[in-house]
């Protein structure tokens, strides 16, 4: 902290005016005005004409990146300086430095898409968490949590906001342990990292940083190969000639009267009720209509 002291104008002089003081009472000007302080020094300015004087700061050089810097002297009159007595006490002052950190918000979104059109899948929550560049995990209200506390809960277009947050890099990012689904391969886009500004109200267009999680399920898909054979009996086999068959691949989900049968066509697109008609080909088999 930089500090100096200014002489008070006498009654009838410049208002302004200013004489500066080193500690051992000598003028200064320019630079030299100024003496470096850190938090909690005490310095004592000695051989000081008598009269009143008063301190300030180089607020320039005290100001901090993303803070808000008040100063505050605790003698603002300013402060007598008399010959002293034999044991007598110089007077003090004190200058306090108050620093208010910028501070933010983040809002997550958090969207969901299940293929092929029509899967669905049982997850409805998620679990997201914000944390800044030195690893601290922050709550929706600002405040740093550790453990299982990380996680906040979010639905499928949701969004959520981290307010006072000190402004700075922050790295969104999911339980995609907790956000795997059965049968589905997950792919997690919009991780990463975001950056927390200030709004100082100068900017009537200023709006909060937003990172959006998007959630991509694409349902496991295989293949299922039916082969359909008639054994003809010794008689009558001639009234099977062009004999056509259905078939139908379902699933079954659920039981007894939730019970919920889900028809497939060859293509594996879902449907109400699908049945695949075979019909018989030169070589003894059946082709799918």
């Amino acid at each position: 902290m930089w500090c100096n002291h200014s002489f008070k104008p006498a009654e009838g002089e410049t208002v302004g005016a200013k004489t500066y003081y080193a500690t051992n009472g000598n003028v200064v000007t320019g630079d030299n005005k100024w003496v470096e302080f850190k938090a909690n020094d005490v310095i004592t300015w000695l051989n000081l004409p008598v009269g009143t004087y008063f301190v300030e700061e180089d607020e320039d050089g005290a100001e901090v990146e993303n803070y808000t810097l008040t100063v505050s002297y605790s003698d603002e009159e300013g402060i007598e300086v008399k010959v002293l007595s034999e044991g007598g006490d110089a007077p003090e002052t004190t200058v306090n430095n108050t620093y208010d950190q910028h501070k933010g918000s983040l809002i997550v979104k958090k969207s969901v898409t299940v293929l092929p059109a029509g899967a669905e899948i049982d997850q409805i929550k998620w679990k997201i968490a914000v944390k800044d560049d030195v690893g601290n995990y922050y709550k929706m209200t600002g405040e740093i949590v550790t453990g299982d506390a990380i996680w906040n809960e979010i639905g499928a277009d949701e969004s959520l906001t981290f307010k006072n947050l000190p402004v700075g890099t922050y790295t969104v990012e999911e339980d995609k342990d907790d956000a795997k689904v059965e049968g589905f391969t997950l792919t997690v886009t919009g991780e990463g990292e975001v950056e927390v500004a200030y709004d100082d109200g100068s900017n009537a267009d200023f709006k909060p940083e937003t990172a959006e999680i998007v959630n991509t399920y694409k349902k496991d898909l295989g293949s299922l190969t039916v082969t359909k054979t008639v054994v003809p009996p010794m008689t009558g086999a001639e009234k099977l000639e062009g004999k056509t068959f259905r078939i139908a691949v379902v699933t079954v989900s659920g039981e007894g009267e939730d019970a919920v049968t889900t028809y497939y066509d060859t293509d594996g697109k879902p449907g109400d009720e699908v049945w695949v008609t075979l019909s018989p080909n030169t070589d003894g088999l059946y082709d799918a209509e």
